[in-house]
């Protein structure tokens, strides 16, 4: 199996990035409106209001240029960003449709053995949020992932059962 690297798609995020400029240009538009008023009430909150936003808009931008891949498949097993999952660990992946989304649930043999990579205060929350909450740790939003199809292919290729709700893809 050739290593496989599969990263954040950025569709979405420059959606973000973009609705958090315009709402930050309305607001600086707002404050603009206040300071011309005689009083000049509501322009300090506008202003915040409008550097946050941009503030955002930056900090989103900055993030999505500095990640690396969210998850490589090598001859090892699937290399999460928070640790390796060997091959042998490996059940099955599901796909699970809620609403309009689609998210990938990796269905390991055990989860607990795989609690230490989770160790730090947000990714020790996701860690407990998720089993408590019934599902596997190892997940990813289908939208998520830059090419989501080419990901399940090299898992099918590899042997693992991929289930859908409405349909197996182990037919080629």
């Amino acid at each position: 199996m050739i290593e496989k690297s599969f990263y954040l798609s950025k569709k979405r995020s420059y959606l973000v990035i973009w609705l958090s400029v315009v709402s930050g240009l309305i607001m600086l538009f707002f404050a603009f409106v206040a300071w011309l008023n005689p009083d000049g009430e509501g322009t300090l909150i506008f202003s915040f209001l409008a550097f946050i936003l941009f503030g955002c808009g930056f900090q989103i931008f900055y993030n999505l240029h500095q990640t690396g891949p969210i998850i490589t498949l090598n001859e090892e097993g699937m290399m999460f960003t928070v640790g390796l999952v060997p091959w042998e660990d490996v059940q099955s992946v599901r796909l699970l449709h809620f609403n309009l989304h689609t998210v990938i649930f990796f269905i390991t043999d055990d989860d607990t053995k795989y609690e230490h990579h989770f160790s730090g205060q947000i990714p020790g929350y996701i860690y407990d949020t998720l089993t408590k909450a019934g599902f596997p740790v190892f997940s990813l939003g289908y939208q998520q992932v830059t090419e989501p199809k080419v990901l399940l292919q090299m898992l099918m290729d590899k042997g693992i059962p991929v289930y859908d709700k409405k349909r197996t893809f182990d037919e080629p």
